[in-house]
């Protein structure tokens, strides 16, 4: 009878060559595609054994078995951890930990391996590395926690990171929006049709939610801003050109030149022409 001994490897970069690997273990050759099917799992649990893991079905399959039965189930806690609704996340970690609490042994420390790995299979999908978040000996931690009690409290400070690096991800990329949002304003500050909901379109957001967002990360208003921008340049041409006044309000943003003339002296307390002869 045919045997075969099954490799399988996924990689993840390309350039760092961040390997994992899974090893069956010898079947007949009618049985090749649940071999492959393992194979697939045990890469997913070669994350425990750090980077460029690999992983046995000698010694993992046991695991990997409990891994094909129970991972489906971390998937609404690992959902929560990265999203944004914290009463979500509340009632997960719950239900999860409930049930954690009633098992014991191997299967207690089985079923934290299967939250893990099947976390760093969400990270993945994210784009985003296990080891990016974990130190590689994080798992080593775990296996030298003897009690229960006392893996769950590790298991609940680990999760923690995983919330806090989301958070901290979030908070970052609403800052990169703002910033995205005030480039574009400073590219097109001078059409008179720049709205609000121009910008609020160009950094995917409703007018309502980028507006508040937009007060408060930036200290001023949207159409505050926006006047600055234009009231800033007008001064430049005002003493560096010979430009006449309709030019200036039309090269800055302002369908007229009176409504240039208002917001001009609201702003500065003076007047276009009196700044300009003021400033030379």
């Amino acid at each position: 009878m045919s045997v075969v001994h099954q490799i399988q490897g996924v990689w993840h970069d390309f350039m760092n060559l961040d390997v994992a690997a899974g090893v069956s273990g010898i079947v007949p050759a009618a049985d090749i595609r649940g071999a492959i099917e393992r194979c697939e799992t045990l890469c997913k649990l070669s994350v425990l054994q750090g980077i460029r893991g690999v992983c046995c079905e000698r010694e993992y399959g046991e695991l990997a078995r409990a891994y094909d039965s129970d991972a489906a189930d971390c998937d609404g806690l690992i959902t929560a951890l990265c999203g944004e609704d914290e009463a979500a996340l509340d009632k997960e970690m719950k239900r999860w930990f409930d049930a954690l609490s009633r098992i014991d042994g191997k299967p207690h420390i089985r079923r934290i391996f299967v939250l893990m790995a099947r976390l760093a299979e969400r990270l993945r999908s994210l784009g985003t590395s296990f080891f990016g978040i974990f130190h590689e000996e994080l798992l080593n931690e775990l296996l030298a926690v003897e009690l229960p009690r006392d893996r769950e409290i590790w298991l609940r400070n680990t999760l923690r990171r995983v919330r806090t690096f989301f958070a901290e991800s979030r908070r970052e990329k609403q800052k990169g929006d703002m910033e995205r949002a005030r480039e574009f304003m400073k590219d097109n500050f001078n059409n008179p049709e720049l709205t609000l909901k121009t910008v609020a379109d160009h950094v995917g957001f409703n007018e309502k939610y980028f507006s508040t967002r937009f007060t408060k990360e930036c200290g001023c208003t949207f159409i505050t801003y926006l006047n600055d921008l234009r009231i800033k340049r007008a001064q430049e041409l005002l003493v560096r050109t010979n430009m006449k006044m309709y030019e200036i309000s039309d090269a800055v943003g302002y369908a007229s030149v009176e409504h240039f003339n208002h917001m001009f002296k609201k702003k500065l307390g003076i007047s276009p022409r009196d700044f300009r002869q003021s400033g030379k």
